[in-house]
């Protein structure tokens, strides 16, 4: 929203992206089959684009400016606890690839 990306492209790909991974589509085939798996992703992508389009047309009607509040919402978390989480996230990744390497360099 903040790159001028309009309301319902957001929704749609929020939608569409945890539902359409590469794994749960060959789980679907390999238990269903792929008439079954084509419907799935289908169904996924037509519904996300028709709650898109409904998005932009109810925000184009109500005359909301969802893009010019995006703004506003950057700067909720001080920087200290940004910079903070950042790192306790890299010291737990990179702990566990040292784990990891380790283990697969001992076979």
């Amino acid at each position: 929203l903040g790159s001028g990306v309009s309301p319902g492209v957001v929704l749609a790909f929020l939608l569409a992206g945890p539902a359409t991974n590469l794994a749960t589509i060959v789980l679907v085939r390999q238990e269903m089959g792929w008439r079954v798996a084509a419907g799935y992703v289908g169904a996924i992508a037509g519904s996300a684009v028709l709650l898109g389009l409904a998005t932009d047309l109810l925000v184009g009607r109500l005359g909301l400016d969802v893009a010019g509040q995006v703004g506003e919402w950057r700067d909720i978390a001080p920087a200290w606890l940004a910079y903070g989480c950042a790192t306790v996230w890299l010291v737990l990744t990179a702990r566990w690839a040292w784990r990891r390497g380790r283990k697969w360099l001992r076979g």
